[in-house]
């Protein structure tokens, strides 16, 4: 996938899903890591930490059910710290022993401030993981711009936090460099 150059300030990240069951839980996170690609748990913005500088969660939602985007990222690019240089974007199935088989209309996307979308992954059984890395943004060179890219890798672990989830973020958007500290 393209690498893309990014002309805003904010953007949103909308998770939506629909289950016949009412007890599937999916999550969205974001990972902030340092340009290394080392990151530490009190970075990630996720169901059990709501807000960080420059990034919001809207709250965690249990069962999919309601229309339209069921949790919500948003981020604030002039207000992530300058020593984060990569935002990372993904799902994981909280609840254990379930499947993206078994969710419908169900999504991941990145919406600009106009509405635009910038990437949209649908969520279903072609998954055969417990997470998505769906995109990432990476701070240019200069640091005032930030890039963008889908990803759509698939993820170990039922958190972000969780080491295997960050170790298969780090082996993608690091090149295996990097690492999990806690």
């Amino acid at each position: 996938t393209a690498t893309v150059p990014v002309a805003v300030d904010r953007v949103r990240l909308g998770l939506g899903w629909e289950t016949p069951n009412t007890d599937l839980d999916l999550d969205a996170s974001c990972l902030m890591l340092q340009e290394d690609c080392r990151a530490q748990e009190e970075w990630v913005v996720s169901f059990k930490r709501l807000q960080l500088p420059g990034v919001k969660h809207s709250g965690d939602n249990l069962t999919g059910q309601g229309a339209g985007d069921d949790e919500e990222i948003t981020v604030a690019f002039p207000e992530v710290p300058p020593n984060i240089h990569h935002l990372a974007f993904v799902v994981n199935i909280y609840t254990e022993g379930r499947s993206f088989a078994e969710v419908f209309d169900s999504y991941i996307r990145m919406v600009g401030p106009n509405g635009h979308v910038l990437a949209r992954y649908p969520l279903d059984g072609k998954i055969q993981s417990r997470g998505l890395f769906f995109a990432a943004f990476s701070r240019a060179a200069a640091g005032q711009c930030w890039t963008f890219k889908a990803v759509g890798a698939p993820l170990r672990g039922k958190r972000a936090v969780d080491a295997e989830c960050m170790a298969d973020v780090v082996a993608v958007l690091g090149g295996g460099r990097g690492g999990w500290t806690s």
